[in-house]
């Protein structure tokens, strides 16, 4: 996972976290409430919280313990509902999650419809999980360049092309011709494979470790035995 990819999930999670606090607030402050509603009904009032009723206080308190959800195996943890996906043209709410062009996106508020998949945080969507969309692959040169393409959700295109060592022929060799490792040429009558690290205008035959040969010229027939035949 890319650094920015954590640095965004984390603040999705924190996000998420502040809800779970603000809610926390709330619940906490109805306890609070209910705490001081049960001092009130202290037949005097209490000299420095010594003379609180501490067994109506613990009751108040454990009843609102008893009141919250009983966990349900495991399933109460933090449970987010992801979309399995969007319609572009739709608002979504603010705290929704969607799956979307292979990642998970989070609306950090009320969205606008999105207009290019390369504006999804314009939008306002948040990319939680930076996914693959798209992959493609293509060859040049004989399959000897290969070009990959992979689009991520949002909208970022990564290039990468590489090379690989494939015999192509290219004919007679030419002079001041540039070859690279992979051509294979004929010169002087015989077969000749580049194998030089980079693009070489070094000729078949001068240098051993630019070419190697393939096949050797045969020997030229004789002329009188050639006669001979035709005779």
């Amino acid at each position: 996972m890319k650094t920015e990819e954590i640095e965004t999930l984390m603040r999705a999670v924190s996000s998420v976290v502040k809800d779970l606090k603000e809610q926390h607030d709330k619940a906490l402050a109805a306890l609070v409430d209910r705490i001081e509603a049960a001092e009130k009904h202290v037949a005097e009032p209490g000299r420095d919280g010594r003379d609180a009723d501490h067994q109506t206080i613990r009751g108040i308190v454990r009843d609102e313990i008893e009141s919250l959800p009983k966990p349900q195996d495991g399933r109460d943890a933090l449970e987010i509902d992801v979309e399995h996906g969007i319609n572009p043209r739709r608002s979504y709410k603010r705290g929704t999650f969607a799956a979307y062009r292979g990642g998970i996106i989070r609306a950090f508020r009320a969205t606008d419809p999105i207009l290019s998949h390369t504006e999804v945080e314009k939008s306002g969507w948040q990319v939680v999980l930076n996914g693959i969309d798209e992959d493609e692959e293509t060859q040049r040169d004989g399959g000897r360049v290969i070009e990959r393409i992979t689009t991520y959700t949002n909208g970022t295109r990564v290039v990468r092309t590489s090379k690989r060592m494939v015999p192509i022929y290219r004919g007679v060799y030419k002079s001041g011709s540039s070859s690279e490792s992979g051509d294979v040429v004929t010169y002087g009558g015989s077969l000749w494979i580049c194998n030089a690290s980079s693009p070489t205008k070094i000729p078949p035959g001068n240098d051993g470790s630019t070419w190697t040969l393939c096949v050797k010229r045969g020997r030229d027939a004789r002329h009188d035995r050639l006669n001979g035949e035709a005779a």
